[in-house]
């Protein structure tokens, strides 16, 4: 399944003319890669590393953010991510931001994501979570 995505991920990105931006930063705890297929929409992809007590875990993140309406130099967002480890029983969560950007330089803008709504399963148990995170979100330019 993951070759499969990745595999179309791949074909979108070869058959796009032109992309928005590539940026890297930071999303949900997640180091990413942004790549803005137009002005309006982003797909991130991310990747993170836990360590702990002997137990590691390499996490995979899987976003896309829809720009709203900017409010002066403010870009607010809504996303919908999927996230998922490498644990034996993998832990997958799918969910709903909404999130702000604002500039700090010409390359460098910060914000926050607010996690609207999650769904969350490990080993076969589901949970709903409704208002469960705010993360820092961070991009910079490339």
């Amino acid at each position: 399944m993951k070759k499969i995505i990745l595999l179309a991920f791949a074909v979108m990105l070869a058959t796009t003319p032109v992309l928005a931006g590539i940026n890297i930063g930071s999303s949900i705890g997640f180091a990413t890669l942004n790549l803005g297929l137009n002005d309006n929409i982003t797909v991130i992809l991310g990747a993170n590393y836990i360590s702990t007590a002997g137990v590691s875990m390499t996490g995979l993140l899987g976003k896309v953010n829809y720009n709203l309406a900017k409010a002066g130099e403010v870009q607010p967002n809504v996303g919908l991510y999927y996230t998922t480890n490498g644990a034996a029983a993998a832990t997958t969560t799918i969910g709903l931001t909404w999130g702000v950007l604002t500039p700090l330089t010409s390359s460098l803008s910060i914000g926050a994501d607010f996690v609207l709504a999650s769904s969350t399963s490990t080993a076969g148990v589901s949970t709903t979570s409704i208002l469960p995170a705010v993360a820092v979100a961070a991009t910079y330019s490339l």
